[in-house]
């Protein structure tokens, strides 16, 4: 046996994937990092010996852009483009280059921490050392660092060093929660196993252990869904445990589980219920994926009402999505359903306050074992938010390192700057205002060679246009939407009859004065004989209603010529018909800024449809909102109306079918939330064809400088008109006085809307996602560089006004009389955030970035752009 003594920077327990992204998150800010992990592989209950699918804010799609980014979506992406198949042995990998990859950190596997010392009064405990026991090397290692995290979710290291903690679940009255009990009681959810089938294609015959559990001799059989095509992560109801200690009964715990799995599996083959016959059991898991054990007790303590309300704090670091999810205690044999869900109706905030123990002066959590009830846990315990939390915590870390000062003081007196590097790390955080001091790009003029301007998907060229910088026509720049027979001839449109209330997502920046819609009315044909019934309206000239204005399509909609006027009351075309009812359209504020839901109605309106073929129609809203915000367009159900859909959609446009979408018969979903009445899944990736009016300042080339990083109240990124073949699109920088950076990093959008589900839960069929941007230059002008300063250029090359409204002072978009150097040159990318560093620091004048292809989109966007000191 060998004996050895390790010091480092930061020490982090566990190998989950709270444990690898703190770990990831420190080292990329230059501390030395020790990860340790007591499984031969990375990725905790994700890894392949467990196989749970990574879920989080998305919420299997429910909730909208809500996908984490930072290093857990780095990770998301790359198994997107790795293992489009969605092989858990493949996601192992992932995570270990992920790791592999940060110079900084040493990892420790198979490593067993089973000793903590620890010194200080019981409300201030310090660690001072953890000591784990390497197996198959027989190595004994005493780990040694100024700050230590626990991220092995059951809370281990936290518990040998003393740290207050809660287990099971609250009384009603301590937290005030709906949810909880009325006296507290010792209750888990439970642990799961996992298996494997396959089909082989001839029959296979299964001779089930005597280990197998008779589930004909439980509830299972007739409280839970069972098919034999289902396996992995379907199962997630094979759970028990609930009512046990699920860390001192672990063994115990698993043997029950196997033996249910192996009944299960007898049941499927051998009950004759089944289509089987060629199956086999490929895999059956043997370490119990556990959800629920040690809470510690922080600075604040996340509740239900936090959720529900979606709390803003001054602290927040992180978001989750996920339902607060809990199960019966009994598990599996629970005769009820398998899971009661809630969900908030959009993404909520976790505070940094919860990621420390209040009884400790050195130790940060992450993962499962932060401050929360019970109630709340069932929200923030899933594994993408568990790496979100991981993420803040790996940061605080560092900066705690960094400035030599506990935990609670770097919330006290560092908290802006923990936000700040969140933010320019891209990590999954919501609310943050770019205010970094070293980001110079705040100070710089931003503007681009073209803007989308026009929001919508009717303009005939892959929705909305605007101006280039050069004076030319952008593509898609009118404001006149295509002929509806254009639109449905060439199968860009297909008909979508109103059955049920539709929402149309859109931005509103500055206002929202109407909106086009594509819609028709079905022509009937009335008893006894006579002319179609269709009203008025349905004669070219029928009068408008409620300020709406009909289009006749033969001509432009906006021409003069097309717009509809009065017809006569006493015209024969008119006097046997009876009116139908009008399109009714609303616009809904979404109450915060986050969400995605109709919260309150702003502007009621309706418009007049006529009978036959597809036409615009204009509905006017007038809808000016105090500031910038996502707002929706909802169209009331009419069986006799026809809305024409299209896609992709445009960049800050979803579409919500109001009714219910829950596709887990095993789960009892509160039906109550806006959220889960107005789904996205039926409709997603497509959108109702429309236009807005008037041009939108959503997409403006600042938006890449204001921080965000991701939709929050407006779709916080530049997009470009579509791109023309050989014609790049750029976003650019223009200084005063020269500024001093060292590196420039690019966020390019990456559909934060879209779920990566690693188990491919929801599939998506691009490995690589389309709109992000594949090929493109980074370019600086240096402070010595030939060509005029920004201010001295001709304007009489540039458009009349910049997006701020000031004048513009933009280049024309030949630039040859400056010289330019290349800091990238990248092509076939497929990352979201890149990070180009400079040699040295450097002074300049202007920075750009110029892309000529995309992954598929037809803009160019970028999310953001920093110039960093």
């Amino acid at each position: 046996m060998l004996k050895q003594v390790v010091e480092a920077d930061v020490v982090v327990v566990g190998g989950g994937l709270a444990g690898v992204c703190a770990a990831v998150a420190a080292a990329r800010r230059g501390v030395d990092v020790v990860l340790i992990n007591n499984r031969p592989v990375l990725g905790g209950n994700s890894s392949s010996e467990v196989r749970v699918w990574v879920c989080g804010a998305t919420a299997h799609g429910n909730q909208r852009w809500a996908r984490e980014t930072g290093i857990i979506g780095e990770m998301y992406v790359e198994n997107q483009f790795r293992n489009p198949e969605g092989n858990p042995v493949y996601w192992d990998d992932v995570v270990l280059d992920t790791v592999r990859r940060e110079k900084n950190i040493r990892l420790f596997l198979n490593t067993d921490v089973r000793d903590v010392v620890a010194s200080g009064p019981e409300d201030a405990r310090r660690v001072e050392t953890v000591t784990g026991w390497t197996m198959g090397s027989e190595i004994l290692t005493t780990f040694r660092a100024p700050v230590f995290l626990d991220c092995t979710g059951d809370g281990l290291v936290g518990h040998l060093a003393g740290a207050r903690y809660r287990l099971g679940k609250e009384a009603r009255s301590e937290f005030d929660e709906e949810w909880a009990p009325d006296e507290p009681v010792e209750e888990f959810l439970g642990s799961t196993l996992l298996f494997y089938t396959k089909d082989l294609g001839f029959p296979v015959k299964y001779v089930a252990p005597e280990s197998a559990k008779d589930i004909r001799d439980t509830p299972i059989p007739t409280s839970r869904v069972i098919r034999s095509g289902d396996s992995g992560a379907h199962y997630w109801w094979v759970e028990w445990g609930g009512e046990l200690d699920t860390v001192h009964d672990n063994e115990t715990i698993r043997d029950e589980l196997r033996s249910v799995i192996l009944g299960i599996w007898d049941y499927i083959k051998n009950s004759g219920e089944f289509d089987a016959d060629t199956l086999t059991l490929e895999w059956v898991g043997n370490v119990p994926g556990k959800r629920e054990y040690r809470r510690f007790v922080g600075d604040y303590t996340l509740t239900q009402n936090d959720i529900v309300e979606q709390t803003s704090f001054p602290d927040t670091v992180a978001f989750g999505g996920w339902s607060i999810d809990l199960h019966p205690a009994a598990g599996m044999y629970h005769e009820g359903s398998g899971a009661v869900q809630r969900f908030s109706d959009g993404v909520f905030e976790i505070p940094y306050r919860c990621l420390y123990p209040a009884s400790t002066s050195n130790l940060l959590v992450a993962g499962r074992n932060i401050s929360a009830t019970h109630i709340a846990f069932g929200a923030s315990r899933v594994m993408a938010t568990c790496a979100a939390l991981g993420q803040a915590a790996g940061t605080a870390a560092a900066l705690c390192v960094e400035h030599a000062v506990t935990p609670r003081e770097l919330g006290t007196h560092h908290l802006a700057e923990l936000r700040r590097a969140l933010l320019r790390d891209d990590a999954p955080i919501i609310g943050a205002v770019n205010d970094d001091p070293d980001d110079h790009a705040r100070t710089a003029r931003v503007t681009a060679s073209s803007t989308l301007s026009s929001i919508g998907t009717g303009p005939g060229r892959s929705f909305g246009g605007g101006e280039r910088r050069d004076g030319g026509t952008a593509p898609g720049a009118a404001q006149v939407p295509a002929p509806p027979t254009d639109l449905v001839a060439e199968n860009r449109a297909t008909p979508h009859p109103l059955v049920d209330d539709l929402g149309i997502v859109l931005p509103v920046h500055p206002r929202l004065d109407s909106i086009d819609l594509l819609v028709s009315r079905a022509v009937l044909e009335p008893a006894g004989g006579g002319d179609p019934v269709g009203g008025t309206h349905a004669v070219a000239g029928a009068a408008p209603v409620d300020g709406a204005v009909t289009r006749d399509d033969a001509a432009s909609p906006d021409s003069a010529a097309s717009r509809d006027t009065a017809a006569s009351p006493d015209s024969a075309t008119s006097a046997h018909r009876t009116p139908p009812s009008p399109l009714v359209v609303e616009v809904w504020s979404t109450g915060k800024p986050q969400n995605v839901v109709p919260s309150r109605l702003e502007v009621t309106t309706s418009v007049e449809v006529p009978a036959g073929e597809a036409r615009w129609v204009r509905a006017q809203l007038d809808y000016q909102p105090g500031s910038p915000e996502t707002a929706i367009v909802v169209l009331r159900a009419d069986p006799s109306i026809t809305v024409h859909l299209t896609d992709p959609l445009p960049p800050g446009v979803l579409t919500l079918v109001h009714g219910a979408a829950s596709d887990d018969q095993n789960v009892e979903v509160s039906q109550s939330e806006l959220l889960v009445q107005w789904p996205t899944r039926p409709l997603r990736g497509r959108s109702v064809c429309f236009v807005a009016h008037p041009e939108s300042e959503a997409l403006a080339p600042e938006r890449a400088t204001s921080g965000g990083n991701r939709p929050y109240g407006g779709p916080s990124m530049w997009a470009s008109v579509p791109m023309s073949p050989g014609t790049p699109e750029w976003l650019r920088l223009d200084w005063d006085e020269p500024v001093e950076v060292s590196e420039l990093v690019l966020v390019l959008d990456d559909d934060v809307d879209l779920e990566l589900n690693t188990l491919h839960h929801h599939r998506s069929p691009h490995e690589t996602i389309p709109e992000l941007v594949r090929d493109y230059r980074v370019e600086v002008l240096t402070a010595d560089a030939q060509g005029a300063p920004a201010g001295d250029r001709d304007e009489a090359q540039a458009p009349a006004t910049a997006p701020s409204g000031a004048p513009a002072t933009e280049p024309s978009t030949d630039l040859a009389d400056e010289t330019w150097t290349v800091v990238a040159d990248e092509t076939d990318n497929r990352w979201r955030r890149r990070v180009h560093r400079l040699p040295t620091p450097t002074r300049l004048r202007a920075a750009r970035v110029v892309v000529t292809a995309t992954n598929g989109t037809p803009q160019a966007r970028v999310v953001a752009l920093r110039a960093q000191a």
